[in-house]
C-alpha cells in the first residue's frame, strides 16, 4: 500500500474504532445516608436505654460541624464547604462537573435513594449512569444526638463517565462531627451508645464492551464508611469507643469482572457497643463518607493511531491546499 493511501485510510479506521466504542462508559456511585442518630443512656447497667432526659446526663460543651463536597473531572475541579456550630444545620452544596451535568436534572439535596424500593435494581433519584460524562457530590447534617430529634446526615459521590479520554473523581465527605468533633460533659457514671438507622448504595461498574476490548484501560470504584470514636478527655484522650461500618464495590477492567456487585442497604438498624463513662468530659467524632474514582482512557497503542490519523488528515489538507 502506497504511504499516500495510508495517509488516506487511517483516519476511517480510527473513526470506526471509536465508534465501536460508542456505548462504553463506566460509572461509580456511593450514596450513605444516617438518620436518627442518638446518644441512649444506660442508668442501672442492664443494657437496655432508659426513658430519660438527655439534658439530665450529658451536655455539649463546644463543637462545629462540616461538610465538604468536591467534583473532579478531567482537571476541571469545583467544591463547597460549609462549617457551623455543635447543633447548627451544615449544607455543603451540590456540585457538578463535566459536559453532562446539565441535563442530569441535579438538585441541591434532592438525590436520594428512596423511593425506589419494591423493583429490584431501582435506586431513587440517584444518577448512576454510565452513558454520559460528569462528577458530582452533594452532602448536608441537620438535627442533633442530644437535643431532641436525632441527627442525619446523607454524603453522596458519583461519576460517570462515556467519552474514552477523561478521568474523573468526586468525593463528599462528613467529617469530625456529631456535632464536629464535639465535647460532651457526662454528669454522672452512666453506660451510653449510639444508635441509627442508615440507607447506602454503593456500585461500581464498567461496561462490556470496555471490560471484552483490548484498547482501553478502565477504573472504577466506589466506597462509603461511617466511623465514630469517643475519647476521655480526662484521661489523656484514651479511646474508649471505636465504631463504624463501610461499603465498598470496585470493578476491573477484566471480562465478566466489570460489574460484580450492587450494594443497596435500605432502613439498617445499626447500635454501638454500650460503654461506661464516668462524670467528666469526653470527645465525640464522628465521620462519614462517600468517595467515587473512575476512569475511561485509550491506551498508548490506541492514541498512537489516532495520532497517525491525525497527521494523515494533515497531510491530505496539506494536498488539497497546494494542489
Amino acid at each position: 500500500m502506497k504511504l499516500k493511501t495510508l495517509a488516506k485510510t487511517l483516519p476511517l479506521v480510527v473513526t470506526a474504532a471509536l465508534c465501536s466504542n460508542a456505548n462504553a462508559g463506566v460509572s461509580a456511585s456511593a450514596y450513605l445516608e444516617v438518620n436518627d442518630l442518638f446518644i441512649e443512656i444506660d442508668i442501672d447497667g442492664d443494657g437496655i436505654a432508659d426513658a430519660v432526659n438527655l439534658s439530665d446526663y450529658v451536655t455539649i460543651i463546644s463543637g462545629t460541624r462540616e461538610t465538604n463536597t468536591s467534583a473532579d473531572f478531567n482537571g476541571v475541579v469545583d467544591g463547597d464547604a460549609s462549617s457551623v456550630g455543635a447543633t447548627a444545620d451544615s449544607d455543603a452544596a451540590l456540585v457538578c462537573v463535566g459536559p453532562s451535568c446539565g441535563i442530569l436534572g441535579l438538585t441541591n439535596n434532592g438525590q436520594t435513594m428512596d423511593g425506589g424500593f419494591g423493583t429490584a435494581g431501582v435506586i431513587g433519584a440517584l444518577v448512576a449512569d454510565d452513558t454520559v460524562s460528569y462528577a458530582l457530590a452533594d452532602a448536608a447534617l441537620t438535627g442533633s444526638a442530644i437535643i431532641g430529634v436525632g441527627a442525619t446526615g446523607f454524603t453522596y459521590a458519583d461519576v460517570g463517565i462515556a467519552d474514552p479520554t477523561a478521568i474523573a473523581a468526586a468525593d463528599a465527605t462528613i467529617f469530625n462531627n456529631l456535632l464536629t468533633q464535639v465535647t460532651l460533659q457526662v454528669l454522672s457514671d452512666v453506660d451510653i451508645r449510639f444508635t441509627a438507622q442508615y440507607d447506602a448504595f454503593v456500585d461500581a461498574v464498567i461496561t462490556p464492551d470496555i471490560t471484552n476490548s483490548g484498547s482501553i484501560n478502565a477504573t472504577a470504584s466506589a466506597e462509603v464508611s461511617f466511623d465514630l470514636n469517643v475519647n476521655d478527655i480526662g484521661n489523656a484522650g484514651a479511646e474508649i469507643l471505636d465504631t463504624g461500618f463501610d461499603y465498598s464495590d470496585f470493578a476491573f477492567d477484566f471480562p465478566g469482572l466489570g460489574d460484580i456487585v450492587q450494594i443497596i442497604e435500605n432502613d439498617v438498624d445499626w447500635a454501638s457497643a454500650w460503654v461506661n463513662v464516668d462524670a467528666g468530659s469526653y470527645q465525640v467524632e464522628i465521620a462519614q463518607d462517600s468517595d467515587v474514582q473512575a476512569s475511561l482512557v485509550p491506551e498508548p497503542a490506541a492514541l498512537a493511531i489516532f495520532g497517525l490519523g491525525l497527521l494523515g488528515l494533515v497531510g491530505v489538507g496539506r494536498k488539497h491546499k497546494y494542489k
